[in-house]
């Protein structure tokens, strides 16, 4: 989904080293899209189902620039959570007196919660303390449907992630970071995506969504789907007609695996744009 990035923004950052060109601002902001505020409609599911989130909290911290000179700028203000359901984008800050050019190292991280951790205004005290006392990187709690069976999830996951070398794809053509202009704001976007959980590959562009296994999962059948559920469903036993659940060379061998791993999938860049991620 390619939506436009708005430009709301709170406090300053902080910038390390410098430059003979002009300056400009780099302005920041994550926003979880549609499908995690509205929720993902069933003619995007392979299998028929919808999910609605009630929640999507995420960890986001050491939002970094590079420029082509060696200069680095980063966001101060350390981890925050954010919850994405509430209707974004969230503004994270600036970076003034930027020098003009080419940052084309933009990178960022999802860590798991601790005592640093600060809450945005979307986010409640005891939601906070919960990605603290749990080290939750990202929690996610909801509910999907088929029209005739309910199921409701919360899953906390563990998994921190980074996000290098964001590309930007939004204006048809690949670009490494951004591009400061000279007396001008360069907007940047941390896009998140929520239907990522519930891909059936974790590298195919191709990938469908899915739900109905999960909801399979539920063993004792009480309508909440449980992690510890989808650690019980072997993938072996999935039919690849029914969902390839491609892993590549991750060590992913259930759908709770497969869940958490899809957690390091959730990070873009403007948009569609892509970065490399790899755990922190």
């Amino acid at each position: 989904m390619k939506h436009p990035i708005h430009l709301t923004f709170l406090s300053a950052l902080l910038l390390v080293g410098c430059s003979d060109a002009g300056n400009g601002e780099a302005r920041f902001e994550t926003w979880g899209e549609a499908y995690i505020e509205q929720g993902i409609p069933a003619a995007e599911f392979a299998d028929g189902w919808t999910v609605t989130y009630d929640q999507f909290l995420v960890v986001i911290d050491d939002v970094t620039l590079v420029h082509d000179d060696g200069d680095t700028a980063a966001l101060d203000g350390g981890p925050r959570v954010y919850d994405l359901v509430v209707p974004g984008p969230h503004e994270m800050g600036f970076v003034s007196e930027v020098a003009a050019g080419s940052w084309t190292a933009v990178g960022y991280a999802t860590p798991v919660a601790t005592v640093a951790a600060t809450s945005h205004a979307s986010v409640n005290d005891a939601d906070l303390q919960m990605m603290r006392d749990e080290g939750y990187s990202v929690f996610a709690s909801g509910s999907a449907t088929d029209g005739h069976t309910t199921k409701t999830f919360a899953w906390g996951f563990t998994e921190p992630t980074v996000y290098a070398r964001c590309v930007d794809v939004s204006g048809g053509q690949e670009i490494d970071g951004i591009v400061v202009p000279d007396g001008g704001v360069a907007p940047v976007q941390l896009t998140i995506h929520g239907d990522h959980l519930f891909y059936d590959d974790l590298q195919s562009s191709e990938a469908g969504l899915r739900f109905a296994h999960m909801a399979a999962a539920d063993a004792d059948d009480d309508g909440v789907v449980t992690l510890a559920e989808l650690d019980a469903v072997d993938l072996s036993s999935i039919p690849t007609s029914e969902g390839t659940y491609g892993v590549g060379a991750a060590n992913v061998n259930t759908l709770g695996d497969f869940a958490r791993a899809s957690t390091r999938t959730l990070g873009h860049f403007n948009g569609e744009g892509h970065c490399d991620a790899s755990a922190q």
